[in-house]
């Protein structure tokens, strides 16, 4: 039986084949191949007469003033370190200047009071007249400034005419000349400035505040600011959800905490402890009707019993529960939420550095007031929980009603390290949830030795430098031993990130070699696979290396400033998110960085462990001349952004800001009259030997008529010595960068060679529909082809060249020959590369550019099960999606302009009409959350994207391959089409050939793209870091001597109305100039 049907389905699959060979003529797997076999022979042909790849190939074969040598890993590792604390110590000098001066000029300074103080005049940066602002292109392009004076910003809600801020500005004045002094030692800085803790900001140079909308900047509030005021800590809010907290003192206690979150950083650790009818617990367990969720059914467990470091992943997880999981509900017992406090924290310090800062410790609760039965609980449990006081207690009476019994709260605070606060209306939020600041950096003060600089994460300067670290430094006030706890704020200066990345040695790393460093968390500090976007989120080293578990490994042997080397094999994945390298094994070597937190890595391929090396090369300078100059008209000679020639002087240093490295070009080495005490002679050797064979091999050849008559845009070639000519015809592009290693034609090249010698790499500009870059009409499409000269398993080079697509089109449509017919409707005939882009097609419908599974899914997934190709995933924690347009995003408030509308309600109530203090702007505030998500729906917001990359590592040449028809609904349900794949030889293409015997419609349905999937949330997960290490901070963590703090800020009750009039009459009636001198 079993015979039978067997026998019954041959004749049935005999029968179809009988079919489509009637219909495929002379369509054969041999016809395929033959065809590709052609493809290959020209494409070589045409590549190695316009390159001259052959013959630059065979001159560095048989040269015999090359020979090989090792890199040493570990001595390239050390002499980036080096680097790296070279210009961090000397920012570290400025710093500390810059905070012993700020505290003699306040010790030395005289307080004023009356009209003397009244006529101060100042430089306002957002009123700024009567200080001449310049472009300097030393200093930044994008910012005109001025040296001679630095200006100062006040926040919006401050009142910048009152007598303590006016103080602040005079004393602050005198730091002119130490940014200046500061300046003058260290050229690099850019820019320098204190915060104080009132909230004048003082900045050098001076500058004009942008107008960009609202001003809603405080010092304050930034990065920069709290972690340079405030040792690491761990903190607890415990927030009374007790009915009494209904209405507006509901919203207050939500913004309230939203913004005490943004007061910490990543070195802190935070949970939040709920407080209502029932038991207490934390606020991820709880739902938006106040049932609590067991911990097993938690969206994850990480949540409960324990703190989370403040990253801003983490930020965002404990902020998003915040508008959702808080109402007011049935009793609270406060008591019982210090207990769960003080448990959690205690758990927390047991377990150390995964969990908590084992530093200062803190409960901060927000309530509307407390009954003296819950006091004398919570007093209880303190003195047996907290008798060694290391918790700061620091409560936070919420709301303005008369009768409130605070001074239960007041005497919690004051046995236990911490002070009480009230918030009265939504307008006070902003300055008062920062108050605690300044009490916790008390330590600071007294610690052994003083207080020290730190670094903080990498942000986004608001001024336009881009992504940068800043090193602050907190200024104490030093005037008496009483005031010695006081802080007076905060001094800075920025560090760019080209600034960091300019220490990584180029030409030593080599091609597909990079430079990285982390920081104590595991955080990328700069590596090349960090996105330059705006306000970039904690990002740990195993999310930008595609290997992650090797990754991760390598991680834990940096915050262990380790000095050492391991190798994982790894890939590389391109800037734009679309291609993946080859795999390769990669070798690192670390060490930790002096003095800061950090630790830097290089990274170099197997294959870079070696170079070539150069002898005997005449450095005359006619020889010079000779070698570094154009052969021809429109030839332009590049020398690679490397450290050749150190000393030689660089032209463009002048007009190139001092964050950005500057290097000698070509003309600035010919011009040297001092080269052999200027340049590293075994560079230049290298330099001199690559520029004299390239110009007499290839760009001496070089024709520029027969590019333009065979659709060449450029033709160049490029050195592992660090030159590269590149000759463009009338139609192609300039080639704008120096660092052409970098470019995906030399790494794709470099890579190759490692797998099969002199195999051209083509490449084409993803024209996927999706993207939104469809070439307009008049737009040619430039495909890039590349090679590498190899010698002794040393990438020397690399040819290549740009040619249109149409070039590409003519090459596959005259090769292709009478036994494959194209024009045949049932043929589709597709040119395809390693990527799976399409770069030739029979297809009417422009498909070139666009990825092979688009049109045709169905037989991607054939290759994918046949291995001739391979799926790649990989989560990138970076991206940037659309946001959703039904997302009400209240987690996000405090990034929302609309919020400073309780800015604009306290600074007009305290200069003009104290009864708009009680008006009541929730509803404003609360319907703006839902409004601001529609209108800002085209609005990227920061995302994970779950990214696929397609590789074809097994183009090797096979049989036919008969691939079932997906299933559909029509009449060609179940037969068969038949593909045939053929590489083309000496390249990374594959010719693809389907024949269908009728349309699938579910070919239609099957479509395997390169979109991104994004993961837009409202509930994220917690991030926990599998390991880190605490800042090294013993001295201050453990200060003694603060004593109890000052709580003079803590006044519970607000200005009385008839002395504010009368102040407020006073100040408009006199002549004021903000900006004036």
């Amino acid at each position: 039986m079993k015979m039978a049907v067997n026998l019954t389905r041959l004749l049935a699959l005999f029968s179809v084949f009988c079919v489509l060979a009637e219909t495929a003529g002379s369509l054969r797997i041999e016809n395929v191949k033959s065809w590709a076999d052609e493809l290959g022979r020209v494409l070589s042909e045409f590549f190695n007469n316009t390159t001259q790849y052959s013959k630059i190939q065979e001159d560095y074969h048989q040269s015999s003033k090359l020979s090989t040598t090792d890199r040493n890993g570990s001595a390239i590792a050390e002499k980036m370190k080096q680097r790296l604390e070279g210009i961090l110590q000397g920012k570290i000098e400025s710093i500390r200047n810059l905070a012993s001066k700020a505290a003699e000029l306040r010790k030395n300074y005289t307080y004023k009071t009356g009209s003397e103080i009244e006529q101060t005049e100042y430089f306002n940066t957002k009123e700024l007249t009567g200080l001449p602002l310049e472009r300097d292109p030393k200093f930044s392009e994008k910012v005109a400034i001025n040296k001679s004076s630095s200006v100062v910003h006040i926040p919006t809600d401050v009142y910048s005419r009152g007598v303590k801020i006016l103080n602040t500005i005079n004393w602050t004045d005198g730091l002119n000349k130490y940014f200046k002094e500061n300046e003058q030692k260290d050229p690099s800085l850019l820019w320098q400035y204190f915060g104080s803790s009132d909230g004048v900001y003082r900045v050098y140079p001076g500058f004009e505040w942008g107008n960009t909308g609202t001003d809603v900047y405080d010092n304050r509030r930034r990065s920069w600011y709290i972690q340079g005021s405030s040792a690491p800590k761990d903190l607890i809010m415990v927030l009374d959800l007790s009915g009494s907290m209904a209405g507006q003192k509901l919203s207050i206690l939500r913004l309230a905490s939203l913004s005490l979150l943004e007061t910490l950083q990543e070195n802190d650790f935070v949970n939040i402890v709920a407080v209502y009818e029932g038991e207490p617990v934390m606020l991820c367990q709880l739902t938006k009707d106040g049932s609590r969720i067991p911990n097993d059914d938690l969206p994850t467990a990480e949540c409960s019993r324990q703190l989370l470091q403040a990253t801003a992943q983490n930020k965002k997880f404990l902020q998003q529960f915040i508008p959702q999981n808080t109402f007011a509900k049935g009793i609270a017992r406060v008591s019982t939420g210090f207990q769960l406090a003080i448990d959690v924290l205690k758990d927390s310090r047991e377990k150390r550095n995964f969990s908590s800062s084992n530093c200062t410790q803190a409960i901060v609760l927000f309530t509307d007031g407390m009954e003296d039965s819950q006091h004398e609980l919570s007093e209880d449990i303190f003195k047996k929980e907290n008798e060694d006081k290391k918790i700061h207690v620091f409560t936070y009476l919420v709301g303005s009603e008369k009768g409130a019994k605070f001074e239960p709260l007041k005497g919690i605070s004051d046995t236990n390290g911490g002070c009480l606060f009230n918030i009265q209306t939504l307008s006070d939020v902003r300055e008062k949830v920062l108050s605690y600041v300044s009490v916790l950096s008390r330590p600071l003060a007294f610690a052994k030795g003083g207080p020290d600089t730190s670094w903080t994460p990498i942000y986004l300067d608001q001024l336009g430098l881009g992504l940068m670290i800043t090193l602050v430094a907190p200024v104490f006030n030093i005037t008496s031993p009483e005031d010695k706890g006081q802080l007076l704020g905060v001094v800075g200066t920025d560090m760019p990130l080209p600034q960091l990345e300019g220490t990584v040695p180029l030409s030593e790393v080599g091609v597909n070699g990079y430079g990285f460093a982390i920081n104590n968390n595991g955080f990328v500090v700069f590596h090349p696979g960090l996105n330059k976007q705006k306000d970039p989120p904690n990002i740990a080293l195993n999310e930008v290396e595609y290997n992650q578990e090797g990754a991760k490994k390598l991680m834990r042997e940096m915050i262990d400033r380790v000095t050492g080397h391991m190798n994982f094999t790894n890939r590389l994945i391109s800037d734009d998110k679309l291609r993946l390298s080859l795999e390769d094994n990669f070798h690192f070597f670390y060490s930790p960085v002096d003095n800061t937190s950090f630790s830097a890595a290089v990274a170099i391929p197997n294959y870079g462990l070696k170079l070539l090396q150069a002898k005997d090369m005449n450095v005359d300078d006619a020889d010079v001349e000779t070698y570094l100059s154009s052969s021809k008209n429109g030839e332009d000679v590049i020398v690679a952004p490397w450290e050749i020639c150190r000393g030689t002087p660089v032209a463009a240093k002048e007009t190139t800001p001092v964050y950005k490295p500057s290097t000698a070009n070509a003309t600035d080495i010919i011009d040297d009259t001092n080269r052999a005490n200027n340049c590293d002679k075994y560079k230049l050797q290298n330099l001199l030997f690559d520029a004299n064979l390239t110009k007499e091999r290839a760009s001496k050849k070089w024709n520029v008529k027969k590019m333009e008559e065979d659709k060449i845009h450029s033709v160049f070639v490029a050195t592992h010595g660090g030159i590269m000519r590149f000759l463009k015809t009338g139609s192609a592009a300039p080639f704008t960068t120096r660092d052409f290693m970098k470019e995906q034609f030399y790494k794709e090249a470099a890579q190759y060679a490692q797998k099969e010698k002199n195999v051209i790499v083509l490449s084409i500009p993803y024209r996927g529909q999706n993207k939104g870059n469809q070439p307009a009409s008049n737009e040619s499409i430039v495909i890039n082809a590349s090679s590498a000269i190899v010698k002794d398993d040393v990438v020397a080079a690399v040819a290549g060249m740009q040619f249109d697509q149409e070039k590409m089109q003519e090459i596959f449509n005259t090769t292709a020959g009478s036994e494959v017919d194209c024009q045949d409707s049932e043929v589709y005939c597709r040119l395809i590369n390693d990527d799976g882009l399409i770069l030739a097609s029979n297809q009417k419908d422009n498909e070139v550019g666009e990825f092979f599974g688009v049109p045709e899914g169905a037989v991607l997934k054939h290759f994918l099960n046949n291995s001739q190709f391979k799926e790649f995933n990989f989560s990138n924690v970076q991206g940037e999606c659309k946001k959703p347009q039904k997302i009400v995003s209240s987690a996000r408030t405090l990034l929302n302009p609309l919020f400073a509308v309780s800015s604009y309600v306290q600074f007009w109530t305290q200069t003009v009409f104290w009864s708009l203090m009680q008006f009541n702007i929730y509803s404003f505030f609360s319907r703006g959350n839902t409004a601001l998500a529609e209108e800002e729906e085209e609005m990227k917001i920061p995302c994970t994207q779950e990214l696929k990359f397609y590789k074809g590592e097994n183009f090797t040449e096979k049989k036919e391959d008969d691939m079932v028809c997906p299933e559909s609904d029509s009449n060609c349900d179940k037969l068969t089409w038949i593909v045939y794949p053929a590489p083309v030889k000496n390249t990374n293409l594959l010719l693809v050939i389907v024949k269908k015997n009728c349309q699938c419609e579910d070919n239609e349905r099957i479509k395997v793209t390169l979109t991104p999937k994004d993961f837009v949330s409202s509930i994220t997960e917690p991030r926990l870091m599998s390991y880190r290490k605490p800042p090294e901070l013993e001295s201050l963590c453990k200060a003694k001597g603060e004593g109890k703090p000052p709580c003079a800020s803590a006044s519970l009750c607000s200005p009385h109305l008839i002395t504010l009039l009368i102040l407020l009459t006073i100040s408009l009636l006199l002549p004021t100039n903000h900006h004036g001198r």
